[in-house]
């Protein structure tokens, strides 16, 4: 499809970020035991690609959907670490992703929304993140 990111493994060839997230979840065993749980974390990761995504890289949709949706992701954020459970999931991957991106690409601004702020600076300090997107 010409479509980035994609990945090849062994005879797989797979593209859109969400597909991707989600796959290296389930190969690496990094995915939620409960089916609720895997099913909020699929939640996220269409959430970060179909809905945030658009309202953060698209100028109509930064005016009118963005601040709405930062307001609610920020609710969501205000007394916890992570999207889903107590640990980093592809739910966190996606979202956090695209909201660094729209940081440093659009910019967009979080300083009035403080839990996503403290979200996103601590997923900066994660030595995963140095190494990929913290080093853009």
């Amino acid at each position: 499809m010409g479509k980035v990111p994609a990945i090849l493994d062994g005879n797989l060839k797979l593209w859109e970020s969400g597909a991707i997230l989600l796959y290296l979840a389930e190969k690496y065993e990094k995915k939620p035991t409960l089916l609720e749980e895997e099913a909020i974390v699929t939640q996220w990761v269409f959430f970060a690609n179909a809905t945030l995504s658009p309202a953060l890289f698209t100028e109509e949709k930064r005016k009118t959907e963005m601040p709405r949706l930062l307001a609610a992701l920020n609710q969501v954020l205000q007394n916890k670490s992570f999207l889903v459970g107590n640990n980093l999931s592809a739910a966190d991957i996606g979202v956090a992703s695209y909201l660094y991106y729209a940081k440093i690409l659009v910019p967009v601004n979080y300083n009035q929304y403080p839990a996503i702020n403290s979200y996103l600076n601590s997923m900066e300090e994660r030595p995963a993140f140095k190494n990929t997107l913290g080093k853009r």
